[in-house]
């Protein structure tokens, strides 16, 4: 065998597995049906519902070759010797390493060390693959599964060309002989369609050439009288033709190209034959009790379907793509079911088609399921064996994870492996181009799970460096910090007594948390004075849903949600989405809908965004049905997160302001709302961050990577992510609703957000908030949100309040220019930094 073709070798190394897999689901599949087949029969099922769950079954049986290779499967090895087949398996779970992310250690002595690296998720940490053994002794394939491909093919063939047979018999039937011009047929043929509700067009031919009637065709179907059925009774040939048109009506013809389809690919099963045998049996049963159903009496039915079926077919195969009125063989059985007078005639209700669909499907499924078996063909020498173990040997070594090894044995200098991996797993993440796809380490995932979840333990103040000193940027609201007088600008010199300047923020960050209850001793500075003072940890609840704050200082630390007290205009602004958004976001609003709250202004400027399910969970609050947002897979394949209209607040006015800077799960929300018309989106065009992070976890040491694994678009469907290239991007302002803030006041105010609103000033007091109030204290666009709902609630309509798309679209294109010239001239800067150094190196060399 090892002489013949290398196409044959593949052929029989790919079909064989796939012809033994689905064969042994088949006959599973193919038990249950006939047993299930049988108590529906001793419970006087009727004839049109084991028809259907026969039909059910074809359909199943032609979708078991494709799932023989989806599901997973034990690896079975045919004629190979026990050394080989144990270097199969390991390869192949090594080819699986990457798309499941699991790292499989291949040296079967070292139980612990593949435990511990299965864990990891990435094949870059697994172990060296073991050396191939090369098999002291290879069995030959037997020569009855050396040509199992061949007769299974022959046999596919064959059957498959008696249809082919059978279509080209009918077609030359129906091109030689002429549709028949009887005005009486063809007008009880007309009523007889009308009474069944059969819509298509039906053509009716009348010849000598086949002696009983028959039904073919599936688009355009066509029936068959003898040249006799001119000389048949009116209600004879109306009992024929209601068969007739019975298959039509019930798609019989398509069903059985399906069953003999079906009984082609599985020619060798007896069972596949009982099968397709009983779907012809009862699509006959079914149409002869639509006769009787329709007042034909039994005993002339069944006198005249005698009569008819004296003569057959000339060929076997001229059943094989038409639908009969009969056969002799099988007359005897028919004739006693239509003379039965108990027998259960009713056609299924819709509840029990898809009751007897959903059993088939569900027992296809169990099959694929519970009967994982693959089998794979030896190779038929030792020297093809040998070859193929070297290869593999080879490709091993120019593995990844060779590659590692390769480093860590033989360089000039010790390496730290873990350094290695992790440099490894950056590189390959850089390849991607992708700035969202990243590796997060360990301590960084701590801290990003913490972040999620929405709490955490310490002091609540944000840090930031300065000069290399690590301050305070702001403590957060209802804080320890806050409550201790820390404030904005306090330079960290000392954390319980060390010296914090030459430690990294992130260790400033881990030597400042701690348990609850404990005390941390820090030393400031606040201008020239320095002081120490002693902050208690605490849990701290970092919040998420935001109000107005007049002023922000330990007296004073309660937020105003009403942005107008006047008008009953509520103000929330989210500073990013955490699992407790939703629930915080509820609760403020539940608040002020009892105040008589009649509109409000959901702020999003400066969000970064967040975790996809809080965004939903947002969205939701507003929206009481539809798409909120469409999440599109690698493959195109969509999947939707619809509004579950629970809870719901109401439909009052509402307006959402955007800014550059509002990405992610903020843009969600926007868009879901813009989409849907249930507010207003005033602003700029936010950041263009569609694209969907999943965090999968490595090893306890490594930490985890964020990898881009899809977009998401919003209702409408259009792609909002920020591509190289693309003209447009994000979520834009409506038209009328466009306002923009200068670069200067708009670092202003995120770094007044950092604390919570525009409106923290600190020596000013702020009553009464109006549009004016707004604009005079820099903040244009939430007076223009304010604008927009006080104008809805007096007259309402919104009116607008800025720019149109157009203006938009110039502002982009300006703020794009302005950013590139920005780069050039920080490029140019640095540039000119080297070249005077280098020019003050020369004039040192020349004195």
């Amino acid at each position: 065998m090892s002489t013949l073709h290398p196409y044959w070798s593949s052929l029989r190394q790919h079909l064989l597995p796939a012809v033994m897999s689905s064969g042994i689901m088949a006959t599973l599949l193919l038990a249950i049906v006939a047993v299930t087949a049988a108590i529906l029969k001793r419970r006087r099922a009727s004839a049109a519902t084991l028809c259907q769950v026969w039909a059910a079954m074809v359909l199943c049986l032609l979708g078991l070759p494709l799932a023989s290779q989806l599901v997973p499967a034990w690896t079975l090895s045919l004629g190979q010797s026990s050394h080989t087949a144990a270097n199969q398996v390991a390869v192949s779970a090594g080819d699986r390493v990457g798309p499941t992310l699991g790292a499989i250690d291949s040296d079967a002595n070292s139980s612990a060390k593949s435990t511990e690296t299965a864990s990891i998720g990435t094949p870059l940490i697994a172990a060296s693959p073991a050396p191939v053994t090369k098999p002291s002794k290879v069995i030959r394939t037997t020569e009855f599964l050396a040509w199992l491909p061949v007769m299974w093919l022959t046999g596919f063939v064959v059957f498959f060309c008696s249809t082919i047979l059978g279509w080209c018999s009918l077609f030359s039937l129906r091109l030689t002989t002429k549709e028949t011009e009887d005005s009486t047929l063809l007008q009880e043929l007309h009523d007889l369609k009308n009474e069944l509700g059969i819509r298509r067009q039906v053509r009716l031919i009348v010849s000598g050439r086949r002696v009983i009637p028959m039904t073919w065709g599936i688009w355009r179907p066509t029936i068959h009288l003898p040249s006799a059925a001119v000389n048949w009774s009116d209600d004879a040939r109306r009992a024929v033709l209601l068969h007739e048109l019975a298959h039509i009506s019930r798609h019989d013809c398509l069903a059985q190209l399906f069953s003999r389809l079906a009984c082609a690919v599985y020619w060798y099963n007896p069972l596949m034959w009982y099968a397709m045998w009983s779907l012809r049996a009862e699509q006959e049963a079914s149409c002869d009790d639509a006769v009787l159903n329709q007042g034909t009496n039994a005993a002339s039915y069944a006198m005249h379907l005698t009569q008819i079926v004296v003569g057959r077919m000339r060929f076997h195969w001229e059943t094989a793509v038409a639908l009969a009125a009969g056969r002799a063989s099988r007359l005897e059985r028919r004739v006693t079911a239509i003379l039965n007078a108990t027998c259960n005639r009713r056609s299924p209700s819709m509840r029990q088609t898809a009751l007897s669909s959903l059993l088939i499907v569900g027992s296809a499924i169990a099959v694929s399921s519970a009967s994982p078996l693959r089998f794979a063909v030896a190779q038929e020498n030792s020297a093809k064996t040998a070859s193929d173990g070297a290869d593999a040997e080879k490709a091993s070594k120019q593995s990844l994870a060779g590659i590692r090894d390769t480093l860590l044995k033989n360089y000039v200098r010790p390496l730290d492996d873990k350094l290695l991996t992790r440099s490894a797993i950056e590189g390959m993440l850089a390849t991607l181009n992708d700035p969202y796809s990243q590796y997060i380490s360990a301590k960084d995932l701590a801290v990003l799970r913490i972040s999620v979840r929405g709490a955490l333990t310490g002091i609540g103040a944000r840090l930031k460096t300065e000069d290399g000193h690590p301050m305070i940027e702001f403590p957060l609201p209802g804080s320890p910090a806050l409550e201790s007088g820390l404030k904005p600008g306090d330079v960290i010199l000392e954390i319980d007594s060390v010296p914090a300047k030459s430690l990294q923020l992130r260790d400033v960050a881990n030597r400042i948390r701690g348990p609850i209850g404990s005390v941390v001793t820090l030393k400031i500075r606040r201008g020239e004075n320095v002081s120490e003072v002693k902050v208690t940890r605490d849990r701290i609840k970092l919040r998420t849903a935001h109000g107005l704050n007049r002023r922000v200082g330990p007296a004073e630390k309660a937020e105003r949600f009403m942005i107008d007290s006047a008008n009953k205009i509520g103000y929330v602004r989210l500073s990013s989405f955490s699992e407790n958004t939703p629930n915080e976001l509820n609760e403020i609003l539940q608040k002020l809908i009892p105040q008589g709250m009649k509109g409000a202004i959901l702020d999003l400027r400066f969000c970064p965004g967040g975790t996809l399910k809080s965004a939903v969970g947002v969205a939701n609050l507003f929206l009481r049905e539809g798409n909120v947002v469409i999440i599109r897979g690698r493959d195109g394949d969509e999947t939707a997160r619809r509004a579950a209209n629970e809870p719901f607040v109401g439909d009052f006015p509402l307006v959402v302001v955007v800014n550059e800077l509002t990405a992610s799960a903020a843009e969600i929300v926007a868009g879901a709302l813009q989409d849907h018309g249930r507010a207003k989106i005033v602003g700029t065009r936010t950041y263009g961050k569609a694209s969907v992070q999943t965090l999968i976890p490595l090893s306890d040491e490594l930490g985890a990577i964020k990898l881009t694994t899809a977009f998401y678009c919003p209702p409408h469907g259009r792609n909002i992510d920020r591509m190289p290239g693309k003209a447009t991007w994000g979520i834009d302002a409506d038209e009328g609703y466009f306002v923009a803030v200068p670069v200067d006041q708009r670092k202003q105010l995120q770094k007044q957000f950092g604390t919570s609103s525009a409106l923290n000033q600190p020596r000013k007091r702020v009553d009464a908030i109006t549009p004016e109030t707004l604009r005079n204290v820099g903040d244009t666009q939430l007076a223009a949100a304010l604008q927009a709902v006080q104008a809805k609630l007096k007259t309402g309509s919104f009116v607008n309040v800025g720019g149109s798309r157009v203006d938009l679209e110039d502002y982009v294109r300006r703020s794009e220019i302005q950013s590139q010239h920005a780069k050039l001239l920080e490029k140019l800067n640095q540039l000119n930094e080297i070249a005077n150094e280098l020019k003050s190196d020369n004039n040192g060399i020349k004195n």
